[in-house]
């Protein structure tokens, strides 16, 4: 089996190429293992200043009533119902308005006034809606997450029944709030650390290796101007010898033949010498 030309000129390129930059940087390691040196200093002292993140999280699931309909004086009362076998979308819809309201602009600003300090996200998971709605709580400090969380879920239930009572629907009929999770504990994430010292490892590889080629590039013109030495001045001889002239031509000797004018027909040419 024979390989194609160009894909085994592309493997020899790429190897000499690499081979290339290692000889480079083993090279001018005094100034590549420096740069890395603090580089790694640099990523260590970037994990010690970022405070680590605390997240709390937290869901609740909204159910309906757990009788068919309101009681009406003198009939029968209705008969109880499961809610968990009454999802449907109603219950979707709440969750989702429930979610954009808790997010908007006026509600974080007024829970931040109470206390929900830190960053805050309130969602379904669905961009059509769910009942069940999940909060999330993110902060430097992990009690403030928490207290963040709890206010959240508090308002949570707040705006469900405000929305409901300025409906007009029966109390009967309330669309109830059940707890999934409560925000008791708080876990420790390191994303947001790992993410600064990636950064600045990455910064300071690129810099480093940057550094050498720098190097390697002023090293070659030192060596190109030490190899290739400037003319020597003329000396003071050269300077004061007279330049040779060029001599002139001699002229013809008297009585030599001169050229006669080409004749303009076909006879004989004329001859004219000395007479």
């Amino acid at each position: 089996m024979e390989w194609p030309t160009e894909h085994i000129a592309e493997r020899t390129e790429g190897s000499v190429d690499l081979f290339t930059t290692i000889r480079i940087l083993a090279r001018r390691w005094y100034v590549v293992l420096p740069a890395l040196l603090l580089t790694v200093a640099g990523a260590a002292a970037t994990m010690r200043a970022v405070a680590p993140t605390y997240e709390v999280s937290a869901a609740v699931v909204l159910l309906g009533p757990a009788t068919a309909g309101a009681p009406v004086a003198g009939q029968p009362a209705p008969p109880p119902v499961n809610p968990y076998l009454e999802f449907g979308g109603a219950l979707e819809t709440t969750g989702l308005i429930l979610s954009r309201s808790l997010m908007s602009e006026s509600t974080v600003d007024r829970l931040a006034a109470q206390g929900a300090t830190a960053t805050y996200e309130v969602g379904t998971g669905s961009e059509g809606g769910s009942p069940i709605v999940n909060v999330i709580a993110t902060g430097p400090d992990q009690e403030a997450a928490k207290r963040t969380a709890a206010i959240v879920m508090a308002e949570l239930r707040s705006e469900l029944a405000r929305r409901q009572v300025a409906a007009g629907a029966p109390a009967s009929q309330f669309i109830r709030v059940e707890d999934v999770t409560r925000p008791d504990s708080a876990t420790r994430t390191s994303g947001s650390r790992l993410r600064a010292v990636a950064a600045v490892m990455a910064l300071g590889i690129a810099l480093s290796f940057g550094l050498g080629f720098m190097a390697e590039a002023i090293a070659a013109r030192r060596a190109g101007r030490a190899a290739d030495p400037a003319p020597a001045p003329p000396s003071q001889a050269a300077l004061s010898a007279p330049a040779a002239s060029t001599p002139l031509a001699a002229p013809p000797p008297a009585g030599a033949l001169e050229p006669e004018p080409e004749p303009t027909g076909s006879g004989p040419r004329p001859y004219r010498g000395k007479r």
